[in-house]
């Protein structure tokens, strides 16, 4: 939807806003939490979990976009088969393994250990990028 790529975790940290947790309830409880937090570069959430849970959205309100920052493991270019056009097909970690779909003028290109950052359609499904050879449940 709306991505950007950051060729390292040390370039996504840089333009990130930590967040303070020196006068946090949690800090006070354990004096090993460290001053600041990212929130990143493994995440994923949907906005709209609060707010159907709060009771202020109902289901027909929500939306599949969602909050996601994903480090890039392995990246190929695929072509679709129905369109001829190239895509990168990127396996990442956004706090659990993920397969991301990118447009191939994506830049900077994605490569293993770049960060992706922003607001992403998320669907989920079960071996939907096996080739046809490959066992699901292997």
């Amino acid at each position: 939807m709306d991505v950007e790529v950051f060729d390292s975790e040390e370039d996504w940290e840089k333009v990130q806003t930590p967040i303070s947790m020196k006068d946090s309830p949690a800090k006070r409880m354990d004096e090993d939490l460290p001053d600041e937090v990212y929130i990143g570069p493994r995440f994923v959430a949907s906005p709209w979990l609060f707010a159907l849970y709060s009771g202020e959205a109902g289901p027909e309100d929500a939306s599949p976009i969602g909050m996601l920052k994903a480090v890039c493991n392995e990246v190929t270019i695929v072509t679709n088969r129905l369109t001829g056009n190239q895509w990168y097909k990127v396996n990442a970690d956004c706090g659990f393994p993920i397969t991301l779909g990118l447009p191939i003028d994506t830049t900077p290109a994605p490569h293993p250990g770049s960060v992706v950052d922003g607001k992403a359609f998320l669907t989920g499904t079960t071996g939907f990028w096996l080739a046809d050879y490959e066992d699901p449940y292997a």
